[in-house]
């Protein structure tokens, strides 16, 4: 597949995985695609080894919703992506 049209396609398949709802909830995020428990993937967001940008929708409200946005989660997986195939191509050469 070319990668140039590989992030509009990551982005329609994350959308239509959340039923076209433009934000993931922290907790689908880190099940569906972390493989990691809400609480672990909440440590990890907090130290900075998965930088993704959270948004809250009550910034005073520590209880309000948080989650991340379609586009920013498919930016972010495109990203993991290309690191990807640069490192095989390392490894084949």
């Amino acid at each position: 597949m070319n990668t140039m049209n590989l992030l509009p396609y990551i982005m329609m398949t994350v959308l239509a995985h959340n039923n076209g709802h433009p934000m993931i909830p922290l907790d689908r995020v880190a099940v569906d695609y972390f493989g990691l428990t809400p609480e672990k993937f909440s440590r990890k967001l907090a130290s900075g080894e998965i930088d993704l940008p959270v948004i809250t929708m009550e910034d005073r409200n520590r209880k309000s919703h948080r989650g991340v946005l379609v586009p920013q989660l498919a930016e972010y997986l495109f990203q993991r992506g290309e690191e990807a195939s640069r490192n095989s191509r390392k490894r084949a050469a």
